[in-house]
């Protein structure tokens, strides 16, 4: 006997009680990037200040900023493990 697909039941009533259709794996991205812009923000704020550092041992990298070289490696990293 072929089994049922019953996962579309608990979503229909999650949706019902929260009052609007959420994307699960939408949920999923904005609860990932929120944690990582919170909760983890000064190992972010390590992070970026070290590739600082690096970029700056290059002539190449020297004219990036703090702030763009932490936006690149958040949206990186998220991009990555929303991706795969």
């Amino acid at each position: 006997m072929p089994r049922q697909n019953n996962s579309s039941q608990p979503t229909a009533i999650y949706n019902r009680f929260v009052g609007w259709n959420i994307d699960f794996e939408e949920l999923v991205y904005q609860a990932k990037k929120l944690v990582m812009t919170t909760a983890l923000a000064a190992e972010w704020n390590v992070l970026a200040n070290r590739l600082s550092q690096i970029a700056e041992a290059q002539p190449k990298t020297r004219d990036y900023t703090l702030n763009a070289l932490r936006d690149a490696f958040l949206l990186t990293h998220l991009l990555k493990h929303y991706c795969y």
